[in-house]
Formats: structure tokens, sequence, C-alpha cells
């Protein structure tokens, strides 16, 4: 249930829900995921692109040349905040549009390091020596996964002691990226799409190269050239640390930051062969929630809470912005936490979402990220407007919320900003939103009775109550308000001092509703169709 704990609990359910939600929530039904893989198709030709792919092509590549500069947005801002992978992917999706003299420039950004490009900060080949002749690169394999890497120059993996044997930490590697590997695909989700023989053969191919310098820790993508229309179903090559030295990597040990890495971006290249065009948000979010799930002692995703949904309700939920689509993993946590039907030992919830939003010989744009979020949520009964107010109100109290919220001192969601007018408190909200505020008991007060207006439900409206006990510290008591048709509802409920410390009220926007394509910041390159939407609720204490 919503309301309740989950899968890594430690604490009684909280409070009861509606009986059909409880029952929805409880029902069988899970979406099945297609192991149908649609085949790439010819990329057309650059002059019969749209001038607004032209325009964004343009984007495209400066803003990877802006990140990969010395003294560029990569290197200032010290790691993940400026992640390679979606800049490259935005570039290698376009790259087709641009003018010639540009594509050159492209293809040697989106090219291997094992390819005669140029290097630079952040954009690796290993080169030549200084007789001319190639750098030697290894290559070591698994069942899945090959790993390349050089011994010499700038982006050499140092040896650990023994001479012609492959380095400990390539092997090291090897043996994660195979584990990665393993998990993804017995959890269901799309393998890794073979590139012939780019890197010797078919299998994923990883590159290790000192892309630390550039304040990076890794990133995926593709040198396949990308249809224009049509499933965007697309092979990946990934680039990792060559060594995560502490020097550059001041949290967590070499090997953890290795790990997480790991599953991340090979998250990003199991995502390619589902959908590289899918919204960023979601393909970050859900990167960061998979490698919390495959290394769950390792815990970098914390450092991301502060920037995040658990701390900053105010925000659109499918923001990317900052640091913020990293932070927002924490949605897919709490969903998780709750809907716990596994398999190959992951959850099979957000490989349900990826499924929907792959395209499809049916569909060939496949679902985009809230649409396939909705409709996965309606196949286990659970309807994303309930869910979303449920997670909002779950942040004012993420202790009674998430498992692991005590032992890693999870931050809780800040107040909403009110405007009160003869006790009713007004405020405007942006899609997939919520503001709360706190009422608390006076000395002589034994009810509290809200009013709420809001907009109608088909509209994201949702509203939640939380009754947080005397002394306070115990569990909050949360309950759903039931709205009517036109958005209104009373509820009254006991308010001693002796028995209750405050009343957490939290107004939400649920609205997924988007105008698509039309070059906006959100899901789908849309504008939400939702946004400053008036809510209110009186409170009256007697």
């Amino acid at each position: 249930m919503l309301f309740a704990h989950g899968r890594r609990s430690r604490r009684p359910l909280l409070a009861l829900l509606p009986a059909a939600l409880v029952a929805a929530l409880l029902a069988p039904g899970l979406g099945s995921m297609s192991s149908a893989q649609p085949a790439p198709t010819a990329l057309r030709p650059a002059q019969a692109v749209s001038p607004d792919r032209g325009e964004r092509a343009e984007q495209a590549l400066a803003a990877v040349e802006a990140a990969l500069d010395e003294k560029g947005t990569a290197r200032a801002a010290g790691g993940a905040a400026t992640e390679l992978t979606l800049l490259l992917r935005d570039l290698a999706v376009d790259a087709a549009a641009l003018p010639p003299a540009d594509q050159r420039r492209a293809r040697d950004l989106l090219a291997r390091p094992t390819s005669s490009g140029p290097d630079s900060y952040g954009n690796p080949h290993y080169g030549k020596l200084r007789n001319g002749k190639p750098r030697p690169v290894g290559r070591l394999c698994g069942e899945n996964v090959c790993v390349h890497w050089v011994e010499t120059g700038q982006h050499k993996v140092k040896h650990d002691g023994r001479v012609k044997t492959t380095p400990a930490w390539v092997r090291r590697n090897l043996t994660e990226l195979e584990y990665v590997h393993s998990t993804y695909v017995a959890a269901g989700y799309r393998p890794v799409l073979p590139d012939g023989a780019k890197g010797g053969d078919g299998r994923a191919d990883i590159y290790l190269a000192n892309v630390g310098v550039a304040g990076m820790y890794g990133y995926c993508t593709t040198d396949q050239e990308i249809p224009r229309d049509g499933p965007a179903a697309v092979w990946a090559y990934c680039v990792l640390d060559n060594d995560f030295s502490r020097r550059e990597f001041r949290t967590n040990t070499p090997l953890g930051n290795m790990k997480v890495t790991a599953a991340h971006e090979y998250f990003h290249a199991v995502q390619f062969a589902h959908d590289i065009r899918e919204d960023g948000w979601f393909m970050e979010a859900t990167a960061t929630w998979a490698e919390d799930e495959l290394y769950d002692d390792v815990n970098d995703n914390l450092n991301y809470l502060p920037s995040s949904p658990l701390r900053e309700p105010a925000v659109p939920l499918d923001t990317f912005a900052g640091t913020f689509q990293y932070g927002e993993w924490i949605f897919f946590r709490f969903l998780t936490e709750r809907l716990t039907e596994a398999e190959g030992g992951m959850p099979t919830l957000v490989r349900d979402m990826w499924a929907k939003a792959a395209g499809t010989a049916e569909n060939a744009r496949g679902q985009y990220s809230l649409e396939a979020i909705r409709a996965t949520l309606a196949e286990r009964g659970v309807d994303f407007d309930e869910a979303f107010g449920a997670f909002a109100d779950a942040n004012r109290h993420p202790k009674d919320s998430y498992s692991e919220a005590v032992e890693n001192s999870y931050p809780s969601a800040k107040a909403g900003r009110f405007d009160t007018q003869r006790r009713w408190f007004t405020t405007k909200l942006q899609h997939l939103t919520s503001a709360s505020k706190s009422v608390k008991p006076t000395r002589s007060s034994t009810q509290l009775k809200l009013v709420f207006d809001l907009v109608a439900p088909g509209q994201g409206a949702f509203a939640v109550v939380s009754v947080y006990p005397s002394p306070a510290d115990g569990s909050a008591e949360t309950q759903p308000v039931v709205l009517d048709a036109e958005g209104d509802a009373t509820l009254t409920l006991p308010f001693s001092k002796a028995e209750v410390s405050r009343v957490d009220v939290t107004l939400v926007n649920g609205s997924t509703r988007m105008r698509c394509r039309t070059r906006g910041d959100f899901s789908c390159g849309g504008t939400p169709s939702d946004d400053r939407v008036p809510a209110r609720f009186k409170a009256t204490i007697s």
C-alpha cells in the first residue's frame, strides 16, 4: 500500500487506505515485457531533416564541446552534474542534421577511445606511441562484456606489480560488469544491442580511460547512425574512469565508485536498447535508482537527496536541471518499496515502465516517461495522482516512510508557501509538485475542521493529511482526503494537545497532462497543461 512501508520496512503500517484502493494495490496482473527488439534502420540524409532538428543539433554540438573544454562545465562542476551521457545522446540523435564540417566534429566526439580522433579532457582517445604506431590496446572479455584498456599514456591502467599479465583492476571491472549485465537481463530488461565488430565482436564494449581528470565518473554513448523516424533502439559503448583515484574522487572508495558507475552507466546502455530518445529526467532518475538496487551499500545516490523531490517539493518531478534529475531516483524508490514484486533480484515496476517507453513496430515512439509510469501503475491498480500524493506526504516524514531513512539521515520536504486570507491558506502549484502546512493545537483545542477547495481531480488535484502524535516520537497517521467531483472536501479531526502534536496538510498537483513536442522543458519536450493551479484549505480550531 502506498501509505505504508515496503520491502525493507522495519515499521508497521501507518494508516489505512480506502478499501477500493487497498484492493487495487493488492490486485495481481503485472505488465509483461516483449523480448522482440526493433531493428535499427538507415539514417535519412541530412537535407531531409526539419529546421528545428538542425538547430537542436547545433545546440547539442556546442553543449558537448563546452562540457569537454578544459575550463568548461564538466571540470568546474566536478562530476555527475554534467554527466556526458545525455549530452552525447542529444548529439548522436541529431548529428545527421549538421553541416558536413560539423558532422566530422560530431563523429570525433562520438568516437571510441580506440579511434584516431583528438584526445582532450573527458573525450579520451588512446592515441599513438612516439614512433607513430597505434598504442597497444588490451581486450579482456567475458560472456557478455569486453573491457578495453591501455598500459601507457595518460589513460593507462597501472599494473599491480606483475608484468605481462592483465591488470587486476581490469579483471575486477570485467567481473562487476558481467554481474551488472547478468542482473539486468535476469530482471527482464533488454540486453545491450550488439554492435557488429565495432569493438572486436558483438559483445558490449567498455573502455577504461582517465575521464576523472575532467571531473567525470564515466559515460555511455553510441556510434550508430540513428534513424530520424521509427524505433530508436541502438547499441552503446561505455567509458569508465581508469582508476577512480582518491585524488579525483574524494567520496567512497575507488572500488565503490567503480561499482555504482558501472551499474549507472550500463543501465544507460540498456536504456539505449529500449529508446535512446526517452526523456532525460527518466533516464537519469532510473539509472541512479538502478545503481542503488545493485550496490545498496555504496550509497553514492544519497549525495543527490538535498536537491531532490524529497527536499524540494515545489520543483516539478520531471525537471532536468543541475543535479535534480539524479535526486529524482527517490520517487522510484518510494514506489518500489511498496510495489515489491521482483524478478532476477530487482523490482519489476521500473522494468515494465521501460518496456512501455520502448518503441515497437506498432508504436514507433513508444510511450513517453509520464505515460509509461502512469500506465504501469494503472496495471497494478494504482492511480498515479494518489501515488504522487502519497509520495508528497511521505517526504514530510521520511523516517516513517522509507526503509533506509533513519540510518542514512534522509532530509525532509520543506513546508510550502501559502498566502493567508481569512483563515484560508492559498497557494498555486506547478505540475507534479506539492505544498505542505503544519497546523498545531492550542491548549484548549479539541477539534480541527479542514475545508478543502481544489480544482477537479481530473486536473491532478489531491490532498493528504498526516496526524503526528503527542509526544512527537511516534509514527504519523496518514490518510488521503476524498475530494468530490469539484475538488472540495471537509474533514474533522480530534485535536487535543495531549494527543496531537501537529497536523500536516499537503496539497498536491499530480497532473501529467502535457502538450508534447512544443520545445518545452519537461517530459516529451512539452509544456504542462496544468501549471500554477490554485489550491487552498481552511483550518478552524475549536
